[in-house]
Order: C-alpha cells, then sequence, then structure tokens
C-alpha cells in the first residue's frame, strides 16, 4: 500500500500533460517514438514539450525513453524469463546488437554480465 501510495505521489507530482506523455510512452515503449509525437499527445509545440518533460522528469526526453526501454528490456529477461534477443526486440530496439551497445554504454557491462550475477538487478523500481 506504501508503494501505491509513493506511485500516486510521484504522479501528483508531475504536470498533467508529462503523465499523460509517460502513460503513451510506457504503452508504445516497443513502437518508434518521436517527440513530435510526445509533443501531439501533450498538446505542445516539441520544443515546449521537451522542456516540461525534461523540467518534470529531470531528464531529457531520449534519455528517458532509452531508460524505459532497457529497464523493461532486465524486466522481461529477469521477471519473465526472456531471451535478450526478443526481449531487446519487444522492447523497441531494433536488435539484440543494438540493444547490448546501448547497455554497456549507460552502465558500463554487458546485459549479460549483469543478469549471470543477477545481485546487481536491484534497480527496478515498480514505482517507474
Amino acid at each position: 500500500q506504501i508503494l501505491s501510495h509513493s506511485k500516486a505521489a510521484h504522479n501528483a507530482a508531475l504536470d498533467s500533460r508529462t503523465a499523460d506523455a509517460i502513460a503513451l510512452i510506457d504503452a508504445r515503449l516497443s513502437e518508434t517514438l518521436r517527440l513530435k509525437d510526445i509533443a501531439d499527445c501533450m498538446g505542445l509545440t516539441p520544443e515546449r514539450a521537451r522542456h516540461l518533460f525534461a523540467q518534470d522528469t529531470g531528464v531529457p526526453f531520449s534519455q528517458f525513453l532509452l531508460w524505459k526501454r532497457l529497464k523493461r528490456v532486465i524486466e522481461y529477461t529477469v521477471r519473465d524469463g526472456r531471451s535478450l534477443t526478443d526481449a531487446a526486440i519487444e522492447s523497441g530496439f531494433t536488435d539484440q546488437s543494438h540493444f547490448c551497445r546501448i547497455f554497456k554504454r549507460m552502465f558500463g557491462i554487458s546485459a549479460r554480465h549483469l543478469l549471470q550475477n543477477s545481485r546487481f538487478v536491484q534497480f527496478l523500481d515498480p514505482l517507474t
């Protein structure tokens, strides 16, 4: 119950347009999402959407999108037992090598290494 309260408090702090954009990202994560798509959802110009999104989330749109995709791959792999390749494609990466390059760049270790040492998988916050 604390988690649901914390999630509600987190969402209440967001501008409703940003919350709508995040809901769209979550629903369409496996698709190609452009800032223009998000701006249209928010009813703003792309530049204003970029600014508001970064202001509300603390990170640029592209970084937020990458983080969501990386997290989903790990969730699908750890929680659901899917292969890294299938999870990467289902999460919006063009292929496994694209995912692996991005993952290594973001975290400094390979995804396979992380998955082989599951004690590292503690960043899966149910609130985000």
